[in-house]
């Protein structure tokens, strides 16, 4: 029998400590700053001390770390130095995601600042796979690449390392994934998660890595350290991309990087903006996360990632203007095929299961945006396969899987691949996403032995927080304060809050109408998307979990309420 995972129970956030909640209202009014018990509740909550509250509603540079905390920043800095000056031919190996992009135009336009007799180069998805291999040594090598720097990969890519080594190139490996037990022998390794890295914020991502090397190294090449922050906008789109924490250091990045979208942006971003119809002076971390981030994803996920690259690096606005359009056509072309694919998975999906484990006819690189909607919808793990190219006469599937707090998807493939080695190609990843490629003629039995490990396993109740209960003629106010509090995102999502409610009118909208608007006897218009088949009924009393926010439309600045939960 499957294990049935109940729909996540609304939690109260517990009070914190009162002496401490007066404490930091007493530091606020000395800086004339009045909140809502709600907004102060909210800080109290992050776990700060006084202090560290003040810097995280005041995110500013100075507050970021210095680069050259980070383990190997020097080795690498006098590496690439010595590149520069000998006019040794550097290649920045990056990734096909928007931080591998974001970080490979980091660095590739840094060394082209410096002189450097630089290119670059980002592997194909479908091609060759993820980051550094060793087939991509040999193309590097056969183009005559003399030093290799990788960003946002290599942490992993042990044999292709070694593979580089063996024909004398200068290996400089900058990452932020979780290192293996054995690290690759490069000639450095910059990543504040390796063994004795004293950096003291570990969740930044490899455009930021990237960014911190670019930094030291102008400093060590006597140009203006503050050069790199031509590159805030990109740190910033790498972040909130890689779904990172909006914590620490990153919330800095975030606000510069929008900031510098709205004041000068890049001209690839400045078409991307116009492309989508986004006001660069309203721009936020919701837009970079809903909008930019997928239309920079996209090429990478259904042909190549260079498209995206150029975009960044674009150097006309006729240029911008065309790979712009380029980029959101391959996202209309994504979201189509991820909406036909859905609706091929529906007959698919086994209720007795408790992971969903599909194989589907659809582009490898949506089978990731797949299992984590098939995840969200069915509140259940999910792993969707689909047929990749043959190893040695065996037809091969590769799959992406999406989990729910409480079950690792990790440690579940670990166990499976500790029985049966047999059945993999390659796995890894981490406890809530994962990629895997099997034989296969093992599928029925993966399948089985999946649903037999989250049987077996203790999933706790799952448990979604709200701050508090609020009144309708509260909405306007927390609305505004709350937006002070922004970016808000993974480590810092925007508070639920609870709503009590008559809905007197309801709307349904959208080009396929599968979306929900309220009115409530108080006057409020509340939005819930996807929410088109809730049923709720007129002139009957309502708990409504939502959040607050502002938005702006037809010049108008208005309270959004967006609803994610409603029970009569």
């Amino acid at each position: 029998m499957a294990q049935m995972i109940a729909a996540p129970k609304w939690t109260l956030i517990p009070e914190p400590d009162p002496h401490f909640q007066a404490s930091l209202a007493q530091q606020l009014a000395l800086l004339g700053v009045s909140v809502h018990p709600l907004v102060l509740k909210h800080l109290a909550s992050l776990g700060f001390s006084v202090p560290e509250t003040i810097r995280f509603l005041e995110p500013k540079k100075e507050h970021c770390h210095s680069p050259w905390l980070l383990k190997g920043i020097q080795e690498a800095v006098e590496l690439l130095e010595d590149a520069v000056v000998r006019g040794r031919r550097i290649t920045v190996v990056g990734d096909y995601d928007v931080d591998g992009v974001g970080a490979t135009q980091i660095a590739y336009k840094a060394l082209e600042r410096l002189g450097a007799n630089a290119d670059c180069y980002i592997p194909h998805r479908k091609h060759e796979g993820y980051g550094i291999r060793s087939s991509v040594v040999e193309r590097l090598r056969d183009r005559g690449t003399e030093v290799i720097l990788t960003v946002d990969n290599g942490i992993a890519a042990a044999n292709a390392i070694a593979l580089a080594k063996s024909y004398g190139m200068t290996v400089i490996l900058t990452d932020h994934h979780t290192p293996p037990e054995v690290l690759p022998a490069a000639d450095v390794i910059v990543n504040p998660h390796q063994p004795g890295c004293p950096y003291p914020f570990k969740g930044i991502c490899g455009g930021v890595v990237a960014y911190k090397l670019v930094q030291a190294l102008f400093e060590y090449m006597g140009l203006d350290p503050e050069e790199v922050e031509e590159f805030d906008e990109t740190a910033a789109l790498c972040t909130v991309a890689d779904v990172m924490p909006l914590l620490d250091e990153n919330r800095v990045f975030v606000v510069e990087g929008l900031k510098r979208m709205r004041e000068n942006p890049s001209l690839g971003i400045a078409a991307l903006l116009k492309c989508l119809g986004i006001d660069k002076r309203r721009v936020n971390e919701g837009d970079i996360g809903f909008y930019l981030a997928p239309c920079l994803n996209a090429p990478g996920r259904l042909d190549s990632a260079e498209t995206a690259l150029q975009l960044l690096l674009a150097e006309t606005p006729l240029e911008a203007a065309v790979v712009a359009n380029t980029c959101v056509a391959y996202n209309t072309r994504r979201q189509e095929l991820v909406e036909r694919a859905l609706a091929e998975a529906q007959p698919l999906i086994r209720p007795q299961d408790g992971v969903q484990v599909l194989l589907l006819d659809a582009e490898e690189g949506i089978t990731g945006v797949l299992a984590g909607q098939l995840k969200e919808a069915l509140n259940a793990p999910a792993i969707v396969f689909t047929e990749a190219e043959s190893s040695a006469g065996r037809k091969v599937l590769k799959g992406s899987g999406r989990s729910i707090p409480g079950f690792s998807l990790f440690d579940c493939l670990l166990e499976i691949y500790t029985q049966h080695p047999e059945w993999f190609v390659t796995w890894g990843g981490h406890a809530g996403a994962a990629g895997v490629s099997i034989y296969a003629e093992h599928l029925d039995a993966f399948r089985e032995a999946v649903n037999r490990v989250f049987a077996a396993a203790d999933i706790p109740e799952q448990a979604v927080f709200y701050l508090g209960e609020v009144e309708e003629h509260e909405l306007d106010v927390l609305s505004r304060q709350f937006e002070c509090l922004a970016p808000f995102g993974h480590g810092h999502p925007r508070p639920h809050l609870l709503l009590r409610a008559v809905v007197m009118d309801k709307q349904v909208f959208g080009q396929k109408q599968n979306h929900l608007r309220l009115y409530t006897e108080g006057g409020s218009e509340l939005t819930m998307f996807r929410g088109a088949g809730v049923m709720v009924e007129l002139g009957k009393p309502a708990e409504v979990f939502l959040t607050v926010g502002r938005t702006h439309f037809a010049g108008r600045d208005r309270l959004e309420l967006l609803v994610s939960d409603i029970f009569q």
